[in-house]
């Protein structure tokens, strides 16, 4: 009785030691409670804690590979990784997604520090040399950004960032690092500053008057005005920016263009007057569209002078105002029967055409002969001065 039970329980010690952790003893066939019994049932404990604790480990491990490929997932796609720097021996150890952004092979790079700076753009090898001496003497953190060339040819940004680590005793022992791609974000810079300063050039060389105030607060300050401006106004650049959008309109317009400035319109078009720093004052077409200046919201304005359009739709005006009295006129003259009068009508109508305070019309047969006919009209401020009885001796001076 004695044997058997203790085959078994060896038995299933030495599975359980071989990792078979699914192994039981089964407690009814050992008979009635006894040490064999509690002995199997200690193992059985002890298996069961370590079934337990195993399965705990898989899944820790399964949570712990899918962190990893999801680590590596976001290094990949955000193109980025690690690097270190063994200060003992000086040698470098880039990550697989380092060597990819280096546009090397896996497992290629030497680990040299020399081969990592001929890589680095000529123009930036300098620096980049300088800050990572002074980061390893001061035992500071590095961060900078850089051109990198590849073996390719292709020039990528880089962004790199690092600090050192330390030994139980304070000494460095290595240089932890993490470099990223940032060639996208550096041409995104570079072309949002080519389009500044082309906008700047147009702003600047436009021959209308532009200029950009804030329109975040009440004041509405200026914050950029063009040559035009400052030749069309008479303020200087520095008296432009410490104006307002108000100081160029006459007091009279104030509570008109408040309401509109606390409108939310994009775009915006409305004839205003402008006074210029000498006080007079204009007319204008004024277009405005709202926009982000430094960061905050801001309104672009530019201004066209009315001045010539306005004189010149006078003129037009009076010319069609003037030939429109000159046909009315012509159709009072030929309404008269008589040359006499006749001849005055055209005298009358000439005057009020031509805008005078007299008009005197001869007529003659222009073969020299001594009769022609004459006519005078003359407003009433000029009628006492002349005789119309001695007309007759007046007209005797334009005989011909």
């Amino acid at each position: 009785m004695i044997v058997r039970p203790t085959a078994e329980i060896l038995q299933a010690t030495q599975r359980v030691g071989e990792g078979q952790l699914g192994v039981r003893i089964p407690l009814q066939r050992l008979g009635r409670a006894s040490e064999f019994t509690d002995i199997a049932d200690g193992i059985n404990r002890m298996a069961d804690a370590l079934a337990q604790r195993e399965a705990d480990l898989k899944s820790e491990l399964l949570k712990s590979q899918r962190a990893q490929r999801k680590l590596v997932d976001a290094q990949r796609i955000g193109r980025i990784g690690h690097s270190e720097l063994d200060m003992a021996t000086q040698q470098i150890t880039l990550s697989d997604e380092v060597s990819a952004l280096f546009g090397l092979e896996r497992g290629s790079f030497d680990g040299h520090f020399n081969t990592h700076l001929q890589m680095v753009h000529p123009d930036d090898q300098a620096r980049f040399r300088q800050s990572r001496e002074d980061t390893m003497r001061e035992g500071t953190e590095l961060d900078i950004e850089y051109r990198l060339i590849t073996p390719a040819g292709d020039v990528r940004w880089i962004h790199q960032v690092g600090r050192q680590e330390l030994d139980d005793a304070g000494a460095p022992v290595s240089r932890i690092g993490v470099m990223q791609d940032i060639t996208k974000r550096k041409q995104a810079e570079q072309a949002m500053l080519e389009s500044e300063q082309r906008y700047a050039a147009l702003f600047e060389a436009a021959p209308l008057p532009m200029w950009v105030f804030l329109d975040d607060t009440d004041q509405y300050p200026l914050v950029a005005v063009n040559d035009s401006a400052v030749k069309e106004y008479g303020y200087s650049r520095e008296e432009f920016l410490q104006m307002n959008a108000l100081d160029m309109h006459p007091p009279g317009e104030f509570a008109r263009l408040r309401k509109q400035l606390a409108g939310t319109d994009t775009l915006r078009k409305a004839s205003w007057n402008h006074r210029r720093k000498d006080g007079h004052v204009f007319p204008v077409d004024v277009v405005s569209k709202s926009i982000r200046y430094a960061g905050k919201s801001a309104r672009f304005v530019m201004a066209l002078d009315l001045t010539v359009q306005r004189e010149a739709e006078a003129t037009v005006q009076e010319h069609l105002f003037t030939l429109q009295r000159a046909a009315d006129a012509a159709a009072a003259i030929t309404w008269h029967q008589t040359l006499d009068g006749m001849m005055q009508e055209f005298a009358d109508q000439a005057r009020g055409v031509i805008g005078a305070e007299q008009a005197f019309v001869s007529l003659s047969d222009g073969q020299g002969a001594l009769t022609f006919t004459i006519a005078l009209s003359a407003s009433e401020s000029h009628a006492a001065v002349w005789n119309v009885q001695k007309l007759s001796e007046f007209a005797s001076l334009f005989k011909p």
